[in-house]
């Protein structure tokens, strides 16, 4: 059963270590606003009084826990470790924060990467393979976006120049 002193209790495990999520009861969320209510149908000063302390605890552990899930997040992108205590309430959060540093961590790497020179061939030139991809057969005329270092090679053996379109 959850009282006022198991919250301030969560709430000091939350605040101990910043790099894990306490564990929470099980159907903490649930319990939580079973406790809420019960509390909201005393009407007394002292559970007026409890109310709104809860609320400034569960306020202060939900923000621990949103830090928390956010470095988690990111870690978890970096090394595949998955966080420990998640609750199935904060997993679809978790989630969405792991799909979207995935999407910024694609674009950031996009950036990265060195821009494919357009180029024109001025000579047929035999297909050939680097260590990701294969390139050609060209022929004269043929047009082609290659990687740096690869354009220069063609250019400086004379089978092809740099496209002034872009």
């Amino acid at each position: 059963m959850l009282t006022f002193e198991s919250l301030r209790r969560i709430l000091a495990e939350e605040k101990a270590n910043q790099h894990r999520l306490a564990a929470l009861p099980d159907n903490f969320w649930s319990d939580v606003r079973a406790y809420m209510a019960a509390k909201s149908a005393v009407c007394d000063k002292e559970s007026e009084w409890e109310i709104e302390s809860a609320r400034n605890i569960l306020r202060d552990i939900i923000e621990a826990r949103e830090a928390k899930l956010l470095r988690l997040a990111a870690f978890y992108v970096r090394s595949g470790v998955s966080p420990e205590h998640i609750t199935e309430h904060e997993l679809t959060f978790f989630d969405s924060l792991v799909a979207v540093l995935r999407e910024w961590q694609a674009a950031q790497q996009r950036i990265l990467q060195q821009p494919e020179l357009s180029v024109i061939i001025l000579q047929d030139v035999a297909q050939f393979v680097d260590e990701t991809r294969t390139y050609g057969p060209f022929a004269p005329g043929d047009m082609a976006s290659l990687p740096p270092e690869i354009a220069r090679l063609l250019i400086e053996r004379g089978v092809a120049k740099i496209s002034e379109e872009r």
